[in-house]
């Protein structure tokens, strides 16, 4: 038996090795069109990297802060939390969605100049251009053709541009087949003379969905409050400029926000405060029209001359008490029965002439 099982054993085993040469003779005589699909493929890859636009991610770091709330809590901030008003999670998602707004975005387009994008033909694609343009072109009056379709664009000399085959003067607007274009340049370098620009005018709604779908923006964790801002752009200095531009915007509109809050409290206190002084000063002279219409006199002004008189008389009743005294004393001289030469007494506070001659 167990010769047996050896012998069927190196059987099974050689005829494995001949199946699998079999196989690989099939194969082999087939080596033209793996070497033909091997050539293709990386023929239609080089194809698909030279004319693919290539897209870098840039990146950029935003810390939402907060207001902290006073201490102390009470009933009111209780039910706030409940409700879950003001919490991290809601703030930050606030935040996010006006960072993706239309009205930032419209801001950092117009300020970087992105409503028109610049580009030159190469050998496979177009190539996207930035900050190498030695022109700026703006679409002064559009048609139902501005955004479809590029306008070719050549410097002639210093003066004199070429738009779409027609010539035309730089600075001055041009009428072509997608609206009245306005190409604006100074002293252009002669290297970019009859060098040809493709333009591209873009219909910011349409851009914006671009740019929403290419710009994202998330929270670093579930409770912090630092946002990570990436977007995609072909060229990367573009990126970083739009990154810097839409983050100095959204600080902007902070501030501009606090400014209209502090602002319109203000406002509101100098409102209130007229209103109070007005309605004090009505109130004040409704009183003394009162008093007038009812003869009422003034009690404190009453309580001050009041005073002065009790003052007065308490004075000259003290005078009146020292002259009584001092008669009496010069009474009691007179009536005295010594008769030597004595001084009389004095006559302090006595004012009758009379007297005063004795």
């Amino acid at each position: 038996m167990s010769f047996n099982e050896n012998t069927n054993g190196l059987i099974d085993h050689d005829e494995k090795e001949i199946n699998l040469r079999e196989r690989l003779f099939i194969y082999i005589k087939h080596w033209k069109w793996f070497v033909v699909s091997l050539i293709v493929f990386l023929a239609l890859g080089y194809i698909y990297i030279k004319v693919t636009t290539p897209l870098y991610q840039i990146e950029t770091d935003l810390l939402i802060k907060q207001d902290k709330q006073n201490g102390g809590g009470g009933a009111g901030d209780d039910i706030l939390k409940s409700l879950d008003l003001f919490s991290s999670d809601k703030i930050i998602d606030n935040e996010i969605q006006i960072l993706k707004s239309y009205t930032l975005f419209e801001k950092v387009v117009k300020d970087l100049g992105l409503q028109v994008s610049y580009f030159q033909t190469g050998r496979a694609r177009k190539v996207p251009l930035y900050e190498t343009v030695p022109f700026q072109a703006e679409l002064l009056k559009p048609n139902h053709q501005s955004y479809n379709e590029y306008l070719k664009v050549k410097l002639l000399n210093n003066t004199e541009v070429e738009v779409d085959g027609k010539k035309g003067q730089i600075n001055y607007p041009i009428q072509t087949d997608l609206g009245t274009v306005l190409i604006t340049a100074q002293q252009v370098d002669p290297k970019f003379f009859n060098v040809q620009y493709d333009i591209k005018f873009n219909d910011l709604d349409y851009f914006y969905q671009t740019y929403s779908t290419t710009l994202s923006v998330s929270p670093v964790s579930k409770d912090g409050t630092v946002l990570i801002i990436t977007y995609q752009d072909a060229i990367p200095k573009r990126g970083e400029d739009l990154l810097n531009r839409l983050v100095l915007e959204y600080n902007n509109a902070a501030v501009a926000d606090k400014n209209k809050v502090a602002s319109s409290t203000l406002n509101f206190i100098d409102e209130r405060l007229i209103k109070l002084s007005n309605e004090l000063g009505t109130a004040e002279q409704n009183v003394q029209n009162y008093k007038s219409t009812n003869q009422i006199a003034d009690i404190s002004s009453q309580s001050h001359e009041f005073m002065q008189t009790v003052q007065q008389n308490d004075a000259d009743l003290e005078k009146i008490n020292i002259q009584l005294a001092v008669l009496q004393n010069l009474e009691n001289d007179v009536n005295s029965s010594d008769d030597s030469q004595e001084k009389l007494p004095s006559m302090l506070s006595i004012e009758d002439p009379t007297l005063l001659g004795i």
